[in-house]
């Protein structure tokens, strides 16, 4: 099981990627690092990988393309990870893509609420809230975040606050996917 944090992030996202076919796109070598422990069959794509990612892709544990992303590059994949403002996953860390044979995919972003404050936010975390078109969100996050949301956006309180769980974290993960 791999899970996709960062010590500010609001919620975890668990994923049994065992066997299942992901996308890494950039340099990141604490994600490459983490998919492949996972038991991920991993397709880095950068125009210009690391050491690590060539070391890797010599080594037979990850397939790598020395280019610039393409959209047939989704073909099979059941994860897309990219950097933050990447233009293949626009804003965001995380971006899940459905099955290859769904016509329609989409994105979520997990967005970071830090301390809590709407100014202390980062500008890709309110450009991410600004955009969204359905926001999941727990108790921690105050009123003030949550405005920043765009007005027509759907709201989803999955009420976790502190050790008390109103929604499971597997339904919430089956919601992100579903609005993605």
């Amino acid at each position: 099981m791999t899970d996709v944090t960062s010590p500010l992030e609001p919620f975890l996202a668990s994923l049994m990627l065992t066997g299942q076919r992901v996308l890494m796109l950039g340099n990141d070598r604490a994600v490459a690092d983490r998919l492949l422990a996972s038991g991920a069959e991993v397709l880095a794509v950068d125009p210009d990988p690391l050491g690590v990612l060539r070391d890797h892709a010599a080594s037979g544990r990850l397939v790598l393309r020395r280019r610039a992303f393409e959209d047939s590059d989704l073909d099979g994949v059941r994860l897309l990870l990219a950097p933050a403002g990447h233009h293949a996953a626009g804003l965001g860390v995380l971006t899940a893509v459905l099955p290859a044979q769904v016509r329609r995919t989409g994105r979520a972003s997990l967005v970071g609420a830090g301390p809590g404050a709407a100014d202390l936010l980062t500008v890709r975390a309110v450009e991410a809230l600004r955009t969204a078109d359905v926001v999941l969100y727990d108790k921690l996050i105050g009123p003030d975040v949550l405005a920043l949301a765009r007005p027509g956006a759907r709201r989803i309180d999955v009420g976790k606050r502190c050790g008390r769980h109103a929604m499971r974290q597997a339904a919430i993960n089956a919601l992100i996917v579903r609005h993605a």
